[in-house]
């Protein structure tokens, strides 16, 4: 092997030596392929550093050598070529199978596995899923948003997001690099405000009425008159309900920290009325709404406690 190389220079760089390229040019001439060799207990290593056209200079060749000896000598084991191959791409896993490990060691105590999964193979995979960290662009980036062309800002968003996440854990759990550049987020404004007209509003209101299963009924107002998500209102109990203060503390909502809001007149004579048609119909334990109803064609799951 040592007499394919030539030797960089009989008075510098001791240790580093060269092969010119026969297929691939750098500046008009050979590309320039730097080696080291060095002698471990009576072996002679050699180890590729790298090409010229990449920024591998004899002083960088000469560094690496010097480098290559202090770890040995501190116990680093001596791998062969293919074996120092092996391990870098253990440290240089695909955008796919980091993608894996990351869902798997998530598991479904993620918040939002579901969609971040769904997310992932939708709009993430058929680009990313093959690539490795170190080969990533703006240029990548710029082509998932353009496949997302149409979708809401804030979707997008989310699924540059989701492969920030994805890369930032593989580079903490060794299993790649971490990304060389910020990914531009986009601009995130999905606010859309809609209200019923006073028509559509009065026609809610009296179809509510005439629902013969009134405990889906005072479901659906206390969503309407608090703005409380469904999530949120599943979750209520007893403790969340403060009638001194006229507060409703709602746990872990979509913005994660706890937060109570206002009980106005109307939410609270719903809640009232919901608390006691659950001490009549079950004296022994009484627990929140628990009916699945439809109302007019809407499916409507209410909560147990």
């Amino acid at each position: 092997m040592a007499a394919t190389y030539q030797r960089v220079s009989q008075n510098k760089w001791e240790g580093v030596y060269y092969l010119e390229s026969n297929s691939k040019n750098f500046k008009g001439k050979p590309d320039i392929c730097y080696v080291v060799n060095f002698k471990i207990s009576g072996r002679k290593i050699w180890e590729k550093v790298g090409w010229k056209s990449n920024g591998i200079t004899p002083q960088a060749a000469q560094q690496y050598r010097a480098k290559r000896i202090q770890e040995i000598q501190l116990g680093t084991p001596i791998l062969t070529a293919s074996e120092r191959k092996t391990e870098a791409l253990k440290r240089n896993r695909t955008i796919g199978e980091i993608a894996d490990v990351y869902f798997d060691t998530k598991g479904n105590g993620l918040k939002g596995f579901k969609a971040d999964k769904n997310r992932y193979n939708k709009h993430i995979a058929p680009i990313f899923k093959n690539l490795r960290v170190p080969s990533l662009t703006h240029f990548d980036m710029e082509a998932l948003k353009r496949s997302m062309t149409g979708k809401a800002d804030a979707t997008v968003w989310n699924a540059l997001e989701l492969v920030r996440r994805i890369i930032n854990f593989g580079a903490k759990s060794n299993l790649c690099p971490a990304l060389s550049f910020i990914i531009e987020m986009p601009r995130r404004d999905n606010e859309r405000v809609e209200y019923l007209t006073p028509e559509e509003t009065k026609r809610f209101l009296t179809t509510l009425d005439a629902n013969p299963n009134q405990e889906a009924s005072r479901m659906l107002r206390l969503a309407y008159f608090t703005a409380m998500r469904r999530g949120e209102i599943f979750k209520l109990e007893d403790k969340d309900l403060d009638f001194h203060f006229n507060l409703i503390r709602i746990r872990d909502p979509k913005g994660k920290k706890t937060v109570s809001i206002p009980m106005n007149s109307i939410a609270k004579e719903i809640i009232e009325t919901q608390l006691q048609y659950e001490t009549n119909a079950f004296p022994v334990v009484r627990t929140y709404f628990r009916v699945k109803e439809e109302v007019n064609g809407l499916i409507v799951v209410l909560w147990t406690k």
